[in-house]
């Protein structure tokens, strides 16, 4: 059995070639006392909910291994969802990772894939895959952009003949403007939301432009007493303003290192979005506003990633059947 994995930020999502089955959960783990693990949505339901004696963590941070024996975790899980247990200590995987790690971030990746069990390792750039999942011609001599907004990295590559040109990336995404929605709450109203709640309202009003606000649930931290709070578009619309500009900074940066034949392509082509960030309407609005380049969001953004890789493995399948059969 050959594993596909993108363990990201926030969420993880893996399948195998040949099964419609994609398991797609929060990057989440619960721990007790005597060691026993919750992984994925489980997990994720306890967030905020939990007793001194359960500790709630992410394996992975900013797009980096956190936690190895948490990932490890993470792909046995995926491992046994996708196949039968007889056959779970005997797969090959391929994992994506994000541009930018280091050499030390790299091999921990791996080494949490071989503690689970994988007896070879592949490690696929992100956006390589996710052009890919998408659909993206990058094989051809010509210039393509994808902006992979992650929850905990954001990524603007330029791919041609299938890789990359030039990147830029910035760790930082989702997970980092839920933390400053959450700030700002506290700030201007004394009040305190779960990291839950708080995603929940980000994903409401990024995709209804036309609600006013939504009101939520928390903590009053003058009082210390539970109550309601009607939180403005504005209080979200302010984050998404300044991520939005990070994101066409970063692209600003990428098309000063494009090489300038490429850059004909890229107002040609314009850009796809890939990641949980493709789905807020209001950053879609805003890029396609100040970039003088289309600007489109893939379909079902948040699983291009691992879609790619299950393109990568049919590809690198297909070579191998080739190889055989000219030296047979």
């Amino acid at each position: 059995m050959h594993l596909l994995c993108d363990i990201g930020t926030s969420n993880f999502r893996a399948i195998v070639e040949g099964k419609d089955l994609i398991v797609n959960e929060p990057c989440v783990m619960a721990r007790d006392k005597q060691n026993s693990l919750t992984i994925g949505t489980q997990a994720q339901l306890m967030m905020g909910r939990n007793s001194d004696s359960l500790e709630i963590f992410s394996p992975v941070e900013a797009g980096g291994i956190r936690n190895i024996e948490a990932v490890v975790e993470v792909i046995r899980y995926c491992a046994d969802r996708l196949t039968s247990s007889r056959l779970v200590r005997k797969f090959t995987i391929t994992l994506s990772a994000p541009w930018g790690l280091t050499q030390v971030e790299k091999q921990a990746i791996e080494d949490a894939a071989k503690l689970a069990g994988a007896r070879r390792v592949q490690i696929v750039n992100a956006s390589v895959a996710a052009a890919l999942g998408a659909d993206l011609p990058v094989d051809k001599p010509a210039g393509y952009v994808v902006v992979n907004l992650g929850g905990g990295v954001t990524e603007v590559a330029l791919l041609s003949m299938r890789g990359i040109v030039a990147c830029q990336a910035i760790r930082s995404g989702g997970q980092a403007l839920n933390l400053a929605i959450v700030d700002r709450v506290r700030k201007d109203y004394c009040f305190l939301m779960g990291l839950q709640t708080t995603e929940t309202l980000k994903r409401q009003l990024c995709q209804d432009t036309e609600i006013s606000g939504i009101e939520v649930r928390g903590r009053d931290l003058t009082s210390g007493l539970p109550r309601s709070l009607f939180v403005p578009r504005s209080v979200v619309d302010e984050q998404m303003v300044a991520y939005s500009e990070m994101i066409i900074e970063l692209v600003g940066q990428v098309i000063t290192e494009c090489p300038p034949e490429l850059v004909g392509d890229i107002m040609q082509h314009g850009m796809v979005l890939v990641g949980g960030g493709a789905n807020c309407t209001s950053v879609v609005d805003r890029l396609m506003d100040r970039l003088d380049v289309p600007v489109v969001p893939a379909d079902d953004p948040d699983t291009r990633v691992v879609e790619g890789l299950l393109k990568v493995q049919m590809a690198d399948g297909e070579r191998s059947k080739l190889d055989r059969r000219r030296w047979a």
